[in-house]
């Protein structure tokens, strides 16, 4: 085991994040083979990540007959730290950051609801895609208040995540007019914020 090398950046590709999660179920006991044929990669990047993952301690193999089998260390430093981070990953994702945010900085007084819509919401963003937020307000005064503070917020989206906020911000009003739209039947299928 390395002490100076970070074990998270060592998981640090889609393939090994695959691997890691079958690697980590209690129990894992696997060939190769099946490991790769389980994740959908290559035999090659499936025996040379556990072979990665054996020098950080994390598993170990065995001969069973002709074929070589890989388990897991549980007692090792390397699964306690890897398993308490992959069980956590929710908490990494850029979009529970954003929610939180959002959540936060959104003036409860003033906004009467606030949903996350679009590609973010669905998980389907490119890595430029705009931030779309619904916003509901209950007059133009308040709705006025808003447009600046989602001005600030859209900028400093921006400097924290290289996106955008795009806002659709709506009177209680307004909402009803355009209730039937389409762009308020995909709102509804949002993340609802407030």
């Amino acid at each position: 085991m390395r002490f100076n090398t970070n074990i998270i950046m060592q998981m640090s590709s889609d393939a090994k994040v695959k691997i890691l999660h079958y690697v980590l179920k209690d129990g894992f006991r696997m060939t190769g083979r099946e490991l790769a044929r389980i994740c959908g990669v290559s035999h090659s990047m499936a025996i040379d990540t556990l072979k990665e993952f054996e020098e950080m301690n994390l598993v170990y193999n065995f001969r069973a007959g002709k074929s070589v089998v890989w388990m897991t260390k549980t007692d090792s430093y390397a699964y306690l730290i890897a398993k308490k981070l992959y069980d956590k990953k929710e908490e990494y994702l850029p979009v529970e950051h954003l929610k939180t945010m959002l959540i936060g900085s959104l003036p409860k007084g003033i906004v009467k609801r606030a949903v996350l819509f679009g590609s973010v919401s669905r998980g389907e963003e490119n890595y430029n895609s705009d931030i779309d937020l619904f916003v509901l307000v209950e007059s133009e005064k308040n709705k006025k208040k808003m447009e600046e503070f989602l001005q600030n917020m859209s900028f400093k989206c921006g400097k924290l995540y290289g996106n955008v906020l795009g806002f659709y911000l709506l009177t209680e009003k307004e909402f009803a007019a355009k209730k039937n739209l389409a762009i308020i039947r995909n709102v509804e299928k949002g993340i609802k914020l407030i």
